[in-house]
């Protein structure tokens, strides 16, 4: 078994000195996947080296976005011998933890648009002139749109997180 447990992502040409073995069975790359690059070149790998039966490349560092699974899953087609992978518990919590963050602080950017959309209609109140909220309905337009922003991204978290789960 090859085991990296630290240090910088491997190169392609160390990629292809792996993937001429033919006597590797299990191949451990623990935090040496950094990116959707990285990602692309395991999947080369394994079209490569039809001998790896195990593969564990959990880290802290790799790319749970939308490309980087689609990579991920890329990576599988070329070889059907791998019976055993990582069920990648710190990316997925170190990436839920992201995107709980993410939604957070969207919660407190519509909390402060609402509050701004407050300001600008109590400062345009005029008991004397019934048509006091044109100026304000006008002005709170961008705030509007940015709460509309947050929202959508709100729900793009959601619905990945559902489909992880």
């Amino acid at each position: 078994a090859v085991e990296r447990t630290a240090g910088p992502s491997l190169t392609a040409q160390a990629w292809r000195g792996i993937a001429q073995s033919r006597t590797l069975k299990e191949l451990v790359i623990r935090n040496q996947l950094h990116s959707t690059d990285d990602l692309a070149m395991l999947g080369q790998f394994l079209r490569q080296n039809r001998s790896v039966t195990k593969l564990y490349f959990d880290g802290s560092d790799l790319d749970l976005s939308a490309e980087g699974l689609q990579a991920l899953r890329g990576a599988f087609y070329g070889n059907k011998k791998v019976a055993e992978i990582d069920a990648l518990p710190v990316s997925l919590a170190l990436h839920s933890l992201a995107e709980k963050n993410g939604v957070s602080h969207m919660w407190s950017k519509i909390t402060e648009e609402k509050r701004q959309i407050q300001i600008l209609f109590k400062r345009a109140y005029s008991k004397y002139n019934h048509n006091w909220r044109s100026g304000p309905n006008r002005a709170k337009a961008p705030h509007v749109e940015n709460i509309r922003l947050a929202k959508r991204a709100i729900g793009r978290a959601t619905k990945a997180q559902e489909k992880r789960a």
